[in-house]
């Protein structure tokens, strides 16, 4: 069967496409109940290294096993490109799906000011963000918290419910989903102490 893909295998009852997501699914309308997508957060990974911030060469660890980029794939757009790209994307996933996209993101700091994923300008009815703790983070620098979360956008079509007996069940579980804490050993950033400001002798922020 040929398609806008470069590969298409079906396991079980799952079907896996490869290639690129924008050609691919205007052929998928109305094919599953939910989309669920984490993309590339625009970091300033490139192929190869030589990135930019973090990940720029002569930059400190903080980089990691990230600092030779994505692959093949370049991930770092001018800002405003890359928000009007992933704007396409979730329109499309939420053409796709019959009633709802749970997006993943995160929010992080540049330059001392707070980005939000694509500034908060959607296009679709936000219904919740749904908090990921993910227990430990990347200190940018020591005049801001650490960012230790994540977020999952759920944009829902109405209705998007099912029993409340159901949906009791599947909050519940939803609430304990928590990564271990696991404390930082060189960094002495306040974020990394979860003991009020005022133990910890500051006033905190504000």
């Amino acid at each position: 069967m040929s398609g806008p893909w470069q590969r298409r295998e079906v396991i079980g009852k799952a079907t896996l496409y490869l290639g690129d997501c924008e050609a691919i699914l205007p052929s998928l309308q109305d094919c599953a109940d939910i989309a669920f997508t984490s993309p590339p957060y625009n970091m300033g990974l490139v192929p190869g290294g030589n990135g930019r911030g973090m990940y720029a060469p002569g930059a400190n660890n903080k980089g990691g096993r990230f600092r030779d980029g994505y692959g093949a794939f370049k991930d770092a757009l001018p800002q405003d490109e890359y928000d009007a790209w992933q704007r396409r994307i979730l329109w499309m996933l939420y053409d796709t799906a019959r009633h709802a996209v749970f997006y993943n993101h995160r929010p992080r700091v540049e330059h001392g000011l707070l980005r939000t994923p694509l500034s908060g300008e959607y296009g679709l009815p936000l219904r919740q963000i749904i908090i990921w703790d993910r227990g430990t983070g990347i200190d940018v620098n020591l005049r801001n918290f650490c960012t230790r979360q994540e977020w999952v956008l759920l944009f829902a079509k109405a209705p998007c419910s099912g029993s409340r007996q159901h949906d009791r069940r599947h909050h519940r579980r939803l609430g304990r989903r928590q990564l271990p804490h696991r404390p930082a050993s060189r960094s002495r950033h306040p974020a990394h102490d979860r003991r009020p400001p005022a133990r910890r002798g500051g006033a905190g922020p504000g």
